[in-house]
């Protein structure tokens, strides 16, 4: 899976990236 950047760029998708960042948020909210 890809996606298209801003400046037009195309950039496979990491998922681990994604959860990870997702992740830390979450834990951020549950206080």
């Amino acid at each position: 899976m890809y996606v298209y950047k801003r400046d037009g760029r195309k950039e496979r998708v990491m998922f681990d990236k994604i959860t990870s960042r997702v992740s830390k948020l979450c834990y951020g909210l549950n206080m």
